[in-house]
């Protein structure tokens, strides 16, 4: 590093970018410096956002490879779709010289990854690494609930289009998973783990538990220490205005003061100080690769009804039932 502060560009100019350029007002030691996006109207607007909230003079790029190249970017943080992961960090390496139907999956692939990976860690004793929990079993079961009904189907289409068409291709919208470990002494560890696109409620619910002998834990995101009433008369207007997925425009809402409560905040002060120190993060690809491996067999165990073993599961060549579009 040439410089004490890490320039940061952005893959991706939506939701989850506009996330963490807001966290950024809390991160100290970086500046966003690039937005590429395959819309350039959206990079554009995501690079007016990180100037007007003062957290670095950003501007929109041409292409990942041009803000990859540019002097005054020294990390990229990749937030484009799940679909195009693979195809930007190709691109990232190439310009360095190292080198639904799309997301191939529903609620189980694109939320469950969050619990699987919290739980892990919650799970892990500190100072060990998360190799230390050895996954055993994983039992589960998917079902579309919600938008393969009539009604809903049409709703999608209005708003995203007849590509996203589940009357023909639904993805699940329902998802459980139990995953079962054994932690360095050879004590067995339980996950359970729900997720929904179904949720109908006040906003963005996230919530878990943590049980063991002699301690318990819980959390929910919309147990805040803010909530607002509104009666009938107020003639409030639909939109995300007080929560993250609002549900609700009358009667008593909570108020997330603090969206960093999900966990931006950290996350981005965490990765700066990883660049900026050359020390590996917390959480790595290798992660990552993990996480995918359980949401494989997840997967399986959906598609087969019974519990899976990890030893000898053979996910290499299996592809889930949704991704098949079956």
């Amino acid at each position: 590093m040439t410089t004490k502060r890490l320039g940061i560009g952005f893959n991706g100019s939506g939701f989850i970018t506009r996330f963490h350029i807001a966290s950024f007002i809390a991160v100290r030691d970086a500046d966003i410096r690039g937005i590429w996006s395959p819309n350039a109207g959206r990079a554009a607007e995501a690079a007016a956002l990180g100037n007007a909230r003062g957290v670095g003079e950003a501007k929109a790029f041409p292409s990942i490879e041009a803000m990859v190249k540019d002097p005054s970017i020294d990390a990229i943080w990749i937030c484009g779709p799940n679909h195009e992961r693979v195809a930007n960090m190709k691109a990232i390496l190439e310009a360095l010289g190292n080198g639904g139907e799309l997301q191939g999956g529903g609620v189980l692939n694109d939320m469950m990854c969050h619990s699987i990976e919290a739980a892990r860690y919650l799970l892990t004793e500190p100072g060990k690494l998360r190799e230390s929990l050895k996954a055993k079993k994983v039992s589960a079961q998917i079902a579309c609930m919600k938008w393969q009904r009539p009604a809903y189907v049409e709703k999608l289409k209005a708003a995203y289009g007849s590509d996203v068409d589940y009357s023909t291709k639904p993805s699940e919208d329902f998802a459980r998973a139990i995953v079962e470990y054994e932690d360095g002494n050879g004590e067995p560890l339980i996950v359970e783990a729900t997720t929904s696109w179904s949720y109908v409620g006040a906003g963005l619910r996230l919530s878990m538990g943590l049980l063991g002998p002699e301690y318990s834990m819980k959390v929910n995101t919309l147990d805040t220490e803010l909530s607002l009433f509104f009666s009938h008369d107020s003639g409030q207007s639909s939109g995300e205005d007080l929560v993250e997925k609002q549900n609700a425009e009358l009667g008593l809402m909570p108020v997330v003061t603090d969206e960093g409560a999900y966990g931006y905040v950290d996350e981005n002060r965490h990765m700066v100080q990883s660049f900026l120190k050359n020390l590996r993060p917390e959480e790595t690809f290798d992660d990552g690769v993990a996480v995918t491996e359980l949401l494989m067999t997840a997967y399986k165990s959906a598609e087969i009804d019974a519990a899976v073993e990890l030893e000898g599961a053979s996910l290499d060549e299996f592809v889930p039932a949704v991704a098949r579009g079956v």
